[in-house]
């Protein structure tokens, strides 16, 4: 919501213009909100298993889920003027010129630059794969009641990463970025009692890459 809605502010700005062989234009550039972001689309494809013994293994659980995420036509918060007018091709629709005088058409020059659109909008992608593993054992003393035991951990294999037009895929697991700070691996574990008179305790600890 605050893509959309936050205001918007424009102000002076000096930039070079290579389609003008990089001559210096005094332009305005606005940064802030636009209402006409679109949404974010993501395809997620999943599958999985679990095994639950029986026997002298009965208790023991395991289940894991392998797991891709591929996100399309990423929010970015602002865009450089330097970046839009690198690529004109892709940002066509936020650069505004003059009409080209007869010098420019003359030179093979466009128009002066006038203003640039630096607000928020859509531009990347973000594909993820990954594991989740989830580990248990339950069992019961006849005198001292019920114990579980459980394992969960998340492990992203890689993340890679495209919000620059024309910029190689970046994998960046484990590395904070624009898109947030996806870390490698990160579990919780679970140990928890309970008797048959209701009395209960529980211990619980997390880790997570740094």
């Amino acid at each position: 919501l605050y893509n959309l809605f936050s205001p918007s502010l424009t102000f002076d700005y000096v930039i070079a213009d290579p389609q003008r062989g990089d001559v210096l234009s005094d332009i305005q550039t606005t940064v802030g909100g636009n209402p006409d972001i679109e949404p974010e689309t993501a395809k997620s494809t999943t599958f999985g298993f679990s095994w639950a013994p029986q026997g002298t293994l009965a208790g023991l659980s395991f289940a894991a889920s392998f797991f891709r995420i591929e996100q399309q036509n990423f929010v970015q918060p602002a865009f450089s003027p330097e970046l839009i007018i690198a690529n004109p091709d892709v940002f066509a629709g936020r650069i505004v010129r003059a009409a080209p005088t007869p010098e420019d058409i003359a030179a093979g020059h466009p128009g002066r630059l006038l203003s640039i659109d630096g607000r928020a909008g859509n531009f990347g992608r973000v594909e993820v794969e990954g594991v989740d593993i989830d580990l248990g054992y339950q069992w019961t003393n006849e005198r001292l009641g019920d114990f579980n035991l459980q394992l969960m951990a998340s492990y992203i294999d890689s993340y890679r990463l495209t919000l620059v037009p024309g910029a190689p895929t970046e994998d960046v697991a484990g590395i904070a970025n624009e898109s947030g700070f996806p870390v490698n691996l990160k579990a919780t574990s679970v140990f928890s009692w309970q008797n048959s008179a209701g009395w209960g305790a529980g211990l619980s600890a997390r880790y997570r890459d740094s």
